[in-house]
């Protein structure tokens, strides 16, 4: 009887270990970008945006600043109708370049880092990749390649 008690034990105890050190959510469930950037921005008003800053982490200090309405407008709604899909959980390779977005209305910022396997809200919730390509990444690195360029 004292072996089997010992071997539930050792069990949990292993089970335990095992959501911890891989950061495994337990309530957590797959969702999308876009459903991921609703829940944050739920009414959304266009009018009330100041800018959209872009810049490249970790190594740029250089920002490239929409302040156009009609091309934030566009800029946001091609990235929030992404279906990317992100999973809150799970170990995150963090290393390699990064793009921080900064949604700027009057009066307050919404900042998001998005990496080429994970992003980061402005709530500090980590989300892994799920999907082979980060587009959202890729959109935002060729929207700040082109800016850079025109400048």
């Amino acid at each position: 009887m004292k072996k089997i008690i010992f071997i539930i034990i050792g069990l949990l105890l292993l089970l335990i270990g095992v959501i911890w050190f891989f950061n495994i959510s337990l309530t957590s469930l797959p969702t999308t970008f876009s459903n991921m950037i609703e829940k944050e921005l739920p009414e959304l008003d266009y009018d009330k945006i100041q800018n959209l800053e872009i810049k490249k982490s970790p190594s740029g200090d250089q920002s490239i600043i929409i302040e156009n309405k009609a091309e934030i407008k566009s800029i946001l709604n091609n990235l929030f109708n992404n279906e990317l899909r992100i999973y809150n959980g799970g170990r995150l390779d963090m290393s390699g370049s990064e793009y921080e977005l900064s949604i700027n209305l009057y009066g307050s910022r919404y900042r998001y880092i998005i990496g080429e396997g994970y992003i980061m809200s402005r709530k500090v919730d980590l989300y892994k990749v799920l999907d082979d390509k980060n587009s959202v990444f890729e959109y935002l690195e060729s929207l700040y390649e082109e800016k850079q360029n025109t400048f």
